[in-house]
């Protein structure tokens, strides 16, 4: 369930499937990002360009816009004995610059003990990846009593830039505040028009010893995999951003559903919209379209919800879903196909298979 924090004044919308998009801006020249997994392992946010971002641990110039406050799904919960939110909970702020991509997290926590080196992921720290065509750099930061405390695991393919960093802590509240050069992630420049898989985690250690993580998605914790990263789709801070993922292929029960998760952002000039999702079939007939019932706000980074019934029928459903905003507008074709008929459509090719296997084996033998 959503972290109710963030979903404050968002909107649900009831209705489903679950997709990929960015930037409505030239979104038909993205490529399709490989991802073998289902698509509820991943996300994908837009993140809103921020020009005046200083690195000193002072997060007043980056407002409320696009926060997103963890952990806002259980799944993302990995703190062994984990007291809630004063605990080990976190806010989350993402932005691009031409030199930089920005981040800032503010960290609740009832307790702080930072290590340092390699061994800084034992103690209290962020943790974080990006990966373009695989893994990334991997880097941590941790504010000890002299300062920010930094480290670098991996490299990546790319060994040049070093990150900027400042860290801060006072009232049980440890602030960080990151500008990871495109050097470092890119080779020199902003993946324009491409997806950055990125991931972070927030340290917890009580004074024995690490005690687990809070994670914005798999993919650094448990197992280092890039695939299970989140997709950042980098979006103009005076443009409307739009994301959402989805598989190709999704299979349901006779009168099941399909989930659809997206993220809007708006920008302060946009003002308060409505968001729509629309499911169009061959020809462009209509399926389904929910629209929501309430704008959501301006300057905000919100998540939108799509739960939808298809109508199933001997034949798959090749069906386009679109999620609308203040003009902008992002879309993808998915195939949806009766669980039971995809079983039987298993069942048939193995039946075949063994067919084949049988006919091969009858075959007379040279001596």
């Amino acid at each position: 369930m959503p972290h109710p924090r963030l979903l404050a004044g968002c909107t649900l919308l009831q209705l489903a499937a679950t997709l990929v998009a960015a930037d409505p801006v030239a979104l038909a020249e993205l490529p399709e990002p490989a991802r073998p997994e289902a698509a509820a392992a991943w996300r994908a946010l837009p993140v809103a360009q921020r020009s005046a971002v200083v690195i000193d641990g002072d997060l007043a110039e980056w407002s409320e816009s696009g926060a997103i406050d963890l952990p806002f799904d259980p799944g993302q919960q990995r703190v062994r004995e984990w007291g809630g939110l004063a605990d080990c909970s976190a806010r989350l702020r993402l932005g691009w610059s031409e030199e930089a991509l920005l981040i800032a997290v503010q960290v609740r926590d009832d307790r702080h003990e930072p290590l340092s080196g390699e061994h800084l992921w034992q103690g209290d720290s962020i943790q974080f990846a990006t990966g373009l065509d695989g893994l990334g750099p991997e880097f941590g930061v941790a504010a000890g009593p002299e300062g920010v405390r930094t480290y670098r695991w991996n490299h990546g393919p790319s060994e040049g830039g070093q990150i900027t960093a400042a860290a801060k802590r006072g009232d049980g509240v440890t602030t960080y505040e990151v500008a990871v050069p495109w050097t470092a992630v890119a080779g020199g420049k902003r993946p324009a028009g491409r997806l950055l898989g990125f991931s972070l985690v927030v340290n917890d250690n009580d004074g024995s010893g690490r005690k687990g993580y809070i994670e914005l998605t798999a993919g650094i914790g448990e197992t280092k995999d890039h695939r299970r990263y989140a997709l950042l789709a980098f979006a103009g801070a005076d443009r409307p951003s739009l994301a959402f993922s989805a598989p190709g292929r999704v299979a349901v029960d006779q009168g099941g559903s399909i989930r659809l998760d997206g993220w809007a952002y708006l920008p302060e000039a946009a003002g308060p919209r409505p968001a729509a999702w629309r499911i169009t079939g061959p020809a462009g007939r209509p399926v389904a379209e929910a629209r929501s019932t309430t704008s959501l706000p301006a300057g905000q980074l919100r998540p939108v919800r799509l739960d939808w019934r298809p109508a199933l029928g001997a034949e798959p459903l090749t069906c386009t879903v679109a999620l609308e905003v203040a003009g902008a507008r992002i879309e993808r074709r998915i195939e949806v196909i009766g669980a039971d008929a995809m079983a039987a459509a298993a069942a048939r090719a193995l039946a075949a298979r063994d067919a084949l296997a049988a006919a091969q084996a009858a075959l007379p033998r040279p001596d």
